[in-house]
């Protein structure tokens, strides 16, 4: 195990950046000058029209119905394409390991439940 060693640069390094000695602060002008015109500004239907989100058409996927329907297009290759020995060994799930041990239901005696009541 490495141990750090702070150098006099490092000590440097780690010091707050102080301010300009002839910095002053000129927090009684923080309040900006807003224009009439600013103040009295009203929203084009354009500029509305042009701020919203433009909304595509697709035919990927169709409005939502009955469960019982699809919701996604499947392509007519799609539909006829057979499945590749590589594919199937690729779609089977894995086996659980052989130190795998399945969580336990919790067990309830009557004893305990007695002494809570």
């Amino acid at each position: 195990m490495k141990t750090a060693v702070i150098t006099p640069r490092l000590l440097q390094l780690s010091n707050p950046k102080l301010n300009h000695p002839d910095f002053q602060s000129n927090r009684e002008s923080i309040a900006s000058i807003v224009s009439f015109a600013s103040k009295t500004a009203r929203i084009s239907q354009r500029l509305l029209q042009l701020s919203r989100p433009r909304l595509k058409q697709s035919n990927i996927c169709h409005e939502l119905g009955r469960p019982a329907d699809p919701i996604w297009t499947v392509s007519k290759a799609a539909r006829k394409a057979t499945v590749s020995a590589r594919v199937e060994m690729l779609a089977t799930p894995k086996l659980l390991s052989e130190d795998y041990i399945p969580p336990r239901e919790p067990e309830w005696s009557r004893k305990n439940n007695l002494l809570s009541t």
